[in-house]
């Protein structure tokens, strides 16, 4: 009799201990792999260089991480069947890349019934567009220099003259682009959209978008005009050189706040470079500039 009790003691131990086991050590769940492709922007004016910096994947809108668009890499997710994903762009706000920020100027991809299969990889092809709003009215500025180009000397410099280029080698996307050759004759210009234009000093983001390519650096600034003339020129941004077309968003949004403080003020976009002593040239590319506002 007691070997009995002392036998069921020992199997209601064991029972009980396997019990326990189960729940501190529970079955692992099988994650699903993703492997998210290259963005594509529906209505992009070029379609070569997107400026998508790197993704924020949610799923059943929780964040499961910011990823660089260009990786090879497949990401784990425990998710399984119909699920809800969304993919937030990030942009490199003035082209710095430790500077990647969610891009206030495109929509999100959402997908209400995207299907994961257990231990299996699941490809994702993101799509996104600028903001409809965007385009509720005219930009205020847009040259794509396709038929003319509205950049001129600033007065009063020694700049070498821009002109368009047709070299399907120089090209961006289209017919033309505009370039600037710098030489020991020339070693500087200073260029500038002819006609003031106006920004909204209250809307929530503002960006000088363009492309661009160069071999030094150049500059990037704003003319500040007022109706007797220019009130002041303010830098904005060093920009680095960069041997293939380049996408950059330019955040504007608190110096037109600034520059509008007091007063209306119309703006002109400024370029400026001086070629290093240590070269013989410097060339310098640029298309599709244009001035982008919202509001949420």
């Amino acid at each position: 009799m007691k070997n009995f009790t002392l036998l069921s003691l020992i199997g209601t131990f064991v029972c009980l201990a396997c019990a326990s086991c189960e729940i501190i050590n529970p079955d692992e769940q099988i994650p699903s792999y993703v492997y998210i492709t290259p963005a594509k922007v529906n209505n992009l004016i070029g379609k070569s260089e997107t400026g998508i910096a790197a993704y924020h994947l949610f799923i059943n809108d929780q964040s499961i991480g910011v990823y660089e668009p260009e990786s090879s890499d497949t990401i784990p997710v425990l998710a399984e069947g119909t699920t809800k994903i969304e993919i937030q762009p990030f942009i490199w706000r003035n082209g710095i890349s430790a500077d990647a920020q969610p891009s206030p100027l495109h929509t999100h991809h959402i997908d209400n019934e995207f299907e994961f299969s257990v231990d299996a990889i699941t490809t994702i092809d993101p799509t996104f567009e600028y903001a409809p709003s965007l385009f509720n009215e005219d930009l205020p500025f847009n040259q794509d220099f396709n038929s003319s180009s509205n950049f001129i000397i600033v007065s009063g410099s020694n700049s070498a003259l821009p002109n368009t280029t047709s070299l399907s080698s120089e090209v961006f996307e289209g017919t033309r682009s505009l370039k600037v050759l710098l030489d020991d004759n020339k070693p500087s210009f200073n260029i500038q959209n002819g006609q003031a234009f106006g920004m909204d000093k209250f809307a929530d983001a503002i960006y000088l978008e363009m492309m661009y390519k160069c071999d030094q650096i150049f500059t990037v600034k704003l003319d500040v005009c007022c109706d007797n003339g220019v009130a002041f020129v303010a830098d904005v941004i060093n920009i680095s050189p960069k041997d293939d077309w380049n996408r950059i968003f330019i955040e504007l949004t608190d110096e037109v706040r600034l520059f509008e403080i007091s007063e209306d003020r119309a703006f002109k976009i400024q370029f400026e470079a001086t070629k290093p002593d240590d070269v013989e040239t410097a060339t310098f590319f640029f298309d599709e500039i244009r001035i982008l506002e919202r509001e949420f």
